[in-house]
């Protein structure tokens, strides 16, 4: 069932995938939107850069889809929110491995896409115009993908931490060592940012995005702990 949030659910743009869109997104595009303004952007040249965005977001989301589906998971959604998107699936694999190569498959799509990008500009006779936007269509993916795999969880690098760990280690162990890492990298992230940038418009998002982090697996902690005692307090 779709969240109660959602405005359009299950909207048809991909037959394989249903694409559920959330009341969040067009927060998400009204901050883009301003973003660009504030750039002194022309009308224009801003809704290119939002369906820019919003096109690199779903070729993510899809490079996790196809992974996912690629190993037998056949009831698979994105959705698209306020940080971006996230891609469902009802189970997890069997495998490690398996998780792992779907965790990073998003990433993967996004460098392939700025891998396209960089091959046009170099080898095609291309206006100063469309070479700009390629530009932009580069620097975004690369850009989004390495700060995606940061072991914070829940980006999909944090996620990747959790299924290395788990090859060694127990589900709930792995998890434990995610989020730990997750929570002490995200706050780091946070401080320095703002040491090195200061208070400016994307320092203060960026450690925004920490702080929501830093919370999410600082939650999760809690909730580990909780799991562990559980087996006592029943004893």
């Amino acid at each position: 069932r779709p969240p109660r949030s959602t405005l359009f659910p299950y909207t048809t743009l991909f037959r394989s995938f249903p694409v559920t869109i959330e009341t969040g997104a067009f927060l998400l595009l009204s901050v883009l939107f301003l973003f660009g303004l504030y750039l002194d952007y022309t009308m224009l040249d801003t809704v290119i850069g939002i369906a820019i965005v919003v096109g690199s977001l779903m070729a993510h989301e899809l490079g996790h889809a196809f992974a996912a589906r690629s190993f037998g998971l056949q009831n698979v959604e994105i959705s698209l929110h306020q940080m971006g998107g996230h891609t469902r699936r009802d189970r997890l694999t069997d495998r490690w491995y398996k998780e792992l190569s779907i965790n990073v498959a998003g990433v993967s799509a996004g460098f392939a896409i700025a891998l396209l990008c960089f091959a046009a500009i170099v080898a095609l006779p291309l206006g100063e115009v469309t070479e700009s936007w390629l530009w932009l269509v580069f620097r975004l993916n690369v850009a989004w993908g390495i700060f995606n795999m940061f072991p914070i969880f829940p980006l999909d690098g944090g996620q990747a931490l959790r299924n290395v760990l788990s090859a060694v280690l127990t589900p709930i162990n792995a998890a434990t060592g995610a989020h730990a890492v997750g929570l002490v990298l995200a706050v780091t992230l946070g401080v320095i940012v703002i040491g090195l940038n200061g208070l400016t418009i994307s320092s203060l998002y960026i450690a925004m995005l920490a702080g929501m982090f830093a919370r999410q697996n600082w939650m999760a902690l809690q909730h580990i702990q909780t799991l562990r005692k559980a087996p006592r307090d029943a004893a």
